[in-house]
């Protein structure tokens, strides 16, 4: 009775092992995928920004945009990084991404390559 009491547990353990492995590797295809879709769209350019490479880490998808102007005005950042929260918060297919676990790492460097600020995005950011 015992023996089949562990093999039963055993078998719990390694499922529940299994289906967590196999969500973690799903969403690191929807990173991926996403991250290829935008890199195939790159450079992009908005006014004083521009978008130069998106690529996926695990479950993240890390955006680096170059500031296209000297920063003076670190207030002027935050209002560019607070725009792009609530941009995200409300585009349908990016909700969708961060409601299944999917992240966004926003990176902001300078004219020169160096990172000034950086802004994490996931689901309790849209909170």
């Amino acid at each position: 009775m015992n023996k089949k009491r562990v093999a039963l547990l055993s078998l719990a353990l390694l499922t529940a092992c299994s289906l967590s492995s196999n969500n973690q590797t799903q969403l690191e295809l929807i990173a991926e995928n996403r991250a290829n879709l935008l890199n195939s769209k790159l450079p992009l350019e908005r006014g004083l920004l521009s978008i130069m490479h998106v690529v996926a880490k695990k479950t993240t998808i890390e955006i680096s945009i170059l500031y296209n102007k000297d920063v003076k005005n670190t207030g002027t950042l935050n209002k560019i990084l607070n725009v792009s929260t609530r941009n995200y918060c409300q585009n349908p297919d990016i909700k969708k991404n961060l409601n299944v676990g999917i992240k966004y790492l926003i990176k902001i460097h300078n004219n020169r390559g160096r990172l000034i600020t950086e802004q994490h995005i996931d689901q309790n950011s849209c909170s």
